[in-house]
């Protein structure tokens, strides 16, 4: 049985897993902190959502403790990681690892996974547009800049799903729909009998003579006379 008590914008889960071998209750419990931008039916339905993956995970016996990682634990671990695992460009690896402590570190890493969303890396990537860069050139940092923070991010979030942190990463999968494309239109075609194909091409052959006859019409509200012609 799972409880849902609502404290100001943050939500605390309760899970109860039956009993022990001695007899004593289980229970798992974890938080979930909406974005303060959220208005109350949806802050209710993220929770809703975050409280079915924490129960599969519960299910499924996941790695609990993971709620409470902090961003900043999960980009070292990935950092050290990917040093040991040596699967990445040297210069890429040192690129990340800029990125992570100069600015990612310093403003999200405080941050618990579940409390990485879309409109959190947004508000985050928005603040940074209008940062100056931290090396000796001075200016404001380029949006192809930004894009590699945002890139980063993901990248680290990607690894938290592959460990089993998360059930999926938030930057991807931000519950956006896209619309669908459109229907191309079909177009049908009629194909002559093999008579009217016959009459077509001895038609090609022998040109029929058009005749128009005599007649009145009416122009500009006079009434004039067509003369027959060929």
């Amino acid at each position: 049985m799972t409880y849902v008590r609502k404290r100001g914008n943050s939500f605390q889960i309760t899970v109860s897993c039956g009993y022990d071998s001695s007899g004593k209750r289980v229970i798992k419990t974890t938080t979930f902190t909406s974005d303060a931008g959220l208005s109350k039916k949806r802050a209710q339905a993220e929770a809703e959502k975050f409280t079915v993956r924490f129960e599969d995970k519960i299910k499924t016996g996941g790695d609990i403790s993971s709620d409470k990682l902090t961003l900043e634990r999960l980009c070292v671990e990935f950092l050290e990681d990917m040093e040991d695992e040596d699967c990445l460009a040297v210069s890429t690896l040192e690129d990340y690892r800029k990125r992570i402590e100069s600015r990612i570190i310093p403003s999200l890493g405080h941050l618990r996974l579940t409390q990485i969303t879309n409109r959190v890396v947004k508000g985050f990537l928005k603040k940074l547009g209008k940062g100056e860069r931290l090396d000796d050139r001075g200016g404001m940092l380029s949006e192809g800049t930004v894009t590699k923070y945002r890139a980063t991010i993901s990248t680290v979030l990607s690894y938290a799903v592959e460990e089993g942190y998360l059930p999926i990463n938030p930057l991807i999968y931000s519950g956006k729909q896209h619309r669908c494309a459109k229907t191309k239109r079909e177009y049908k075609t009629k194909q002559l009998t093999i008579d009217q194909t016959k009459r077509f091409l001895w038609l090609l052959d022998n040109p029929v003579e058009i005749r128009r006859q005599q007649h009145t019409a009416k122009r500009n509200g006079q009434t004039i006379l067509i003369k027959e012609c060929s």
